[in-house]
């Protein structure tokens, strides 16, 4: 996998990587990391991130790790009564966004104990577009008054997304700005280092952070969701 992921000689497909970057008119990866097509500058783009997930950068992020798994079991103490149903992938999928939520992009939000939080309702519709993209390729000519309100749904929830984003991303650059002190967490990394690598990404225009901060959220809830899922399957 890591072979064809990182070779440019395994070249994306446009059509299949055409939803990631705009879903039903509304944009969505972009051009972040996951969904750039041009090989050298997905190689630049690596290499910028490639601190963020250097064993080092992780162990000193494992007081916020180990404070959401925390605050994850006393979620679900009150439930272990023996006859509550936990569906413990939507658990798991709002652990994986409060973690990715600290330590990437410093926010505060209470996702693990509040499933109507605003990242909870809109991600969950943002995946259903991408998959409908794939299992439903003619959805996107519908007219059907059904489909166009799902569609505008699925618009509405990434456009809702990328100005969180946005907001978080303006925030952060304002308190840089200022000399305030300021999580190290991903998202100052990238600011700092996008204008200061060598031969590297400069001057990340706002969309482009904004498409990061999406591919962020979307791709590592999604994967970290599923292995801790199979995990949790195979120890129990």
């Amino acid at each position: 996998m890591k072979e064809i992921l990182t070779r440019s000689k395994y070249l994306k497909s446009p059509d299949q990587y055409r939803a990631l970057k705009s879903l039903y008119g509304a944009r969505t990866l972009g051009n972040g990391l996951l969904s750039e097509m041009n090989h050298e500058v997905w190689m630049k783009k690596r290499a910028l991130f490639n601190p963020a997930f250097h064993r080092k950068y992780l162990i000193g992020m494992m007081n916020e790790f180990n404070s959401c798994s925390d605050k994850l079991v006393t979620h679900l103490i009150p439930l272990s009564d023996g006859q509550t149903e936990v569906v413990m992938t939507k658990e798991f999928e709002r652990l994986t966004m409060e973690v990715i939520g600290k330590v990437g992009f410093g926010m505060e939000d209470d996702i693990i104990g509040n499933p109507d939080s605003p990242l909870c309702q809109l991600f969950p519709k943002v995946m259903s577009g991408l998959l409908s993209v794939y299992r439903n390729p003619l959805l996107k000519y519908s007219i059907l008054p059904k489909d166009l309100k799902y569609k505008r749904e699925v618009r509405a929830a990434a456009n809702e997304i990328r100005a969180m984003g946005r907001r978080c991303i303006l925030a952060r650059m304002d308190a840089l700005r200022r000399g305030d002190q300021v999580p190290r967490d991903i998202l100052t990394y990238i600011l700092q280092e996008s204008n200061n690598s060598e031969g590297g990404i400069k001057d990340f225009d706002l969309e482009e952070l904004v498409d990061e901060f999406f591919t962020f959220f979307g791709a590592g809830n999604f994967l970290c969701t599923i292995f801790l899922s199979y995990s949790y399957n195979k120890l129990v």
